[in-house]
């Protein structure tokens, strides 16, 4: 989703019209991935295109799973259509003192303990753990949208998929607000 509004894009006419040019697309998903996966599975919260594979031209996809899969800071994936395209992510790097240095990532190596955190906190949580997470987030999102819309002289800016409530004012100043 726009991370300042929460919205899902719409995925599905870009992608279609991408692939009738033979161009992959890339969903940033990084603030709602886990969320809006349970969220969707559940039929919660508004109604939003496809933001997954299910939406064809679609061909990576990145998500954080320190937000909202509570991971520690810094666990982010990026899931591939096809073990093609990520084959094309390789680096090799001949001009280092090693010699020849094979890395699937810019960032060149990382440390294993954070990919060991993130993998064994989602098995800690499994499906049934974010089932309950989305549950509860979804319920704290309706009340403070339906708290929002009692206070005279705040508005909600647009219909919200993910767990954010962009709100803006005419009357107050909208940072004094947010401050709070």
């Amino acid at each position: 989703p726009t991370f300042p509004h929460g919205v899902v894009d719409k995925v599905t006419e870009v992608a279609a019209l991408a692939a009738q040019h033979g161009v992959g697309v890339h969903v940033d998903n990084c603030l709602g991935g886990i969320l809006l996966s349970y969220q969707d599975r559940l039929g919660l919260g508004p109604q939003h295109q496809e933001w997954t594979f299910k939406a064809p031209g679609v061909t990576t996809i990145s998500v954080d799973i320190h937000k909202y899969g509570n991971a520690s800071k810094g666990s982010s994936v990026v899931v591939f259509r096809d073990q093609a395209l990520r084959r094309m992510t390789y680096l090799p790097v001949m001009d280092g003192c090693e010699g020849l240095y094979v890395t699937s990532t810019i960032q060149g190596a990382r440390s294993g303990a954070n990919i060991a955190q993130a993998w064994a906190t989602m098995l800690y949580h499994g499906d049934s753990g974010y089932d309950q997470m989305a549950r509860t987030m979804h319920a704290h999102h309706t009340a403070y949208q339906q708290a929002i819309k009692t206070i005279p002289g705040l508005r909600i800016l647009c219909t919200c998929h993910a767990s954010i409530v962009p709100i803006a004012s005419d009357k107050y100043n909208i940072y004094a607000v947010a401050s709070l």
